[in-house]
């Protein structure tokens, strides 16, 4: 006989009623409380197991960029190669996502890199994966908007004047 529980209206003296799958009511002992020891030992199992289930949930890189992306490459931190474009199936638009799910012992951390149609791109190392679902990658802010007097000239490039 299997005892499903089942909320018994007003009554709370600890027990759950239940029904069994024959339709028989039973009240079963069940005390409504656990001991401060198996609290502990639960919790510490629910996190010993979040990181290693985070690692393999799927988490979200966001274009939070006003151009499309042409390109997308995601690499668990460390590796020396990007490995291929994610974006086979054409651009990112500003402000969509794209869904990755980390191979099985990627880990938690990762590379990544956002290419944009104008040839700019946006790195993110270490982005930790399971501390956060959502990778959000932007320009900085001074690559919002082109520098005044023209057009992109690297700082370095600019004519020192005399003093």
């Amino acid at each position: 006989m299997v005892l499903v529980a089942a909320p018994c209206g007003d009554s709370h003296d600890g027990k759950v009623k239940g029904r069994t799958i024959d339709g028989d009511d039973r009240t079963a002992d069940m005390p409504g409380t656990m001991t401060a020891p198996h609290r502990f030992f639960l919790l510490a199992l629910v996190l010993a197991a979040s990181p290693a289930r985070a690692q393999n949930e799927p988490f979200r890189v966001v274009n939070r960029t006003t151009l499309p992306a042409a390109e997308l490459y995601a690499v668990p931190s460390g590796r020396g190669a990007w490995g291929g474009n994610l974006l086979n199936r054409g651009p990112l638009a500003p402000g969509a996502f794209f869904s990755l799910r980390p191979g099985e012992g990627a880990g938690c951390r990762f590379d990544l890199r956002l290419v944009l149609q104008d040839g700019r791109d946006i790195t993110r190392r270490e982005a930790d994966i399971c501390a956060g679902r959502v990778v959000e990658m932007a320009l900085p802010p001074a690559a919002t908007q082109p520098a005044p007097g023209g057009g992109g000239q690297d700082p370095a490039d600019a004519p020192v004047p005399p003093r």
